[in-house]
Formats: structure tokens, C-alpha cells, sequence
């Protein structure tokens, strides 16, 4: 199942916190962007496991651990670094 603007309200919730974060004097409430990007994620994910449930009767939960882990993991080993290393440089500044 795939509802487009529950992507683009999510994608809309990231650019929130995401202005907040590198200009938080121009959006000085970034937390409603964390708000509204967890909100509607949690609704996408039950509607994707009801999905799942109307069409095989269960939920493959391993499966579905297996699809968070392939979606979240590789972003987040990239994006790690990035923080680690600005603190690194402003540690020893």
C-alpha cells in the first residue's frame, strides 16, 4: 500500500526539524516537525501491517523487523559519522 501524501506530509515533517536544526532562528519550534514526522509514520505503519493482515490473514513480523532494518539501518551508518566528527573537531578546537 502506498498513500503519496502521507510521504510527502512526512517528507514536510523532516524539513521542519531539519530547518530547525541548521536555522533555528528562523523555525525556533522544530520539535512540531518531530511531531508530525512520527505521527503520520506510526499511521503509515499500521496501515501498511493492516494491509498486510487483510491479504495473508497475519503479520510477518519478522518481515516487517527485516524491511525497518533494511530502511533505517543503512541511513543511519552513513549519517553517524557526521555528528561524531563535528564533535571531534570541536573538541579539539
Amino acid at each position: 500500500m502506498r498513500i503519496n501524501w502521507f510521504s510527502y506530509i512526512r517528507v514536510t515533517g523532516l524539513l521542519l526539524v531539519l530547518i530547525y536544526h541548521f536555522f533555528p532562528s528562523i523555525l525556533p519550534g522544530g520539535f512540531i516537525g518531530v511531531d508530525v514526522f512520527f505521527t503520520f509514520s506510526g499511521y503509515l505503519i499500521t496501515a501498511l501491517l493492516i494491509d498486510e493482515v487483510s491479504r495473508t490473514h497475519r503479520i510477518d513480523y519478522l518481515g516487517f523487523m527485516r524491511r525497518r532494518f533494511y530502511r533505517i539501518v543503512p541511513p543511519l551508518v552513513l549519517m553517524a559519522p557526521v555528528p561524531a566528527a563535528r564533535t571531534a573537531h570541536h573538541s579539539c578546537a
